[in-house]
């Protein structure tokens, strides 16, 4: 970032590939907000033989339009900001959920997350559960963390993984009427990966709180 010298920065991250007028448009976002998080999108290789991962990721992998308006931040695969929030705010946490993190501190002097939904970059879906296995454990841990930094955040956390345990049966409707999805059998097996990774992650939230890393 000591680098950088321009008057915006946008972050993408390096699996992603944005659409040709992506800059284009989030520059012109930036002319009425500043931050903004944009769509993004997940590929598969072949939407006609998806993998169970990749259907899973097809449904439920980077909504950043809900994290924007119902949570208040973007992801850092789709974020534009103002050089001058940035400088404002402070960089990004390494070691908890840096997008989280930061988005929290910026709302609080100011300056919210607006979604954008015409700034699109495109995500590859992983297509094996070690690839996604990997990534939850990572995004769980840096969860922990951050969470720990709250009031009562062991209980918070104890709490929080029932309700992501529970979660896999209020979300079923949204696989099988997904548009993303035209097979039986790609709902079916994306509601096989929802089960399996929920419940994952369930057991990595309590082996967290007992080892108290």
């Amino acid at each position: 970032m000591a680098v950088a010298c321009g008057r915006f920065l946008a972050f993408i991250d390096s699996d992603c590939r944005p659409e040709k007028d992506w800059l284009e448009r989030g520059l012109a976002r930036l002319a009425q907000a500043e931050v903004i998080g944009g769509r993004v999108e997940v590929v598969v290789e072949d939407v006609h033989a998806m993998r169970p991962v990749e259907a899973f990721e097809k449904v439920f992998a980077f909504p950043n339009k809900a994290y924007v308006q119902r949570k208040g931040f973007s992801i850092t695969a789709n974020l534009l900001m103002r050089r001058a929030v940035y400088d404002t705010v402070g960089g990004f946490r390494s070691g908890v959920s840096e997008d989280l993190e930061w988005c929290q501190r910026a709302r609080a002097q100011g300056y919210p997350v607006v979604y954008a939904d015409d700034v699109v970059v495109l995500h590859p879906a992983r297509r094996d559960f070690s690839e996604l296995l990997r990534r939850w454990k990572r995004l769980t841990r840096e969860a922990y963390l951050l969470t720990l930094e709250r009031r009562f955040g062991r209980v918070r956390w104890a709490l929080r993984s029932w309700v992501v345990l529970l979660s896999p049966f209020g979300h079923l409707f949204q696989v099988l009427v997904s548009p993303k999805l035209e097979r039986t059998r790609d709902k079916l097996a994306a509601i096989g990966v929802l089960f399996a990774i929920r419940a994952v992650r369930f057991v990595e939230a309590h082996r967290l709180l007992v080892r108290r890393e």
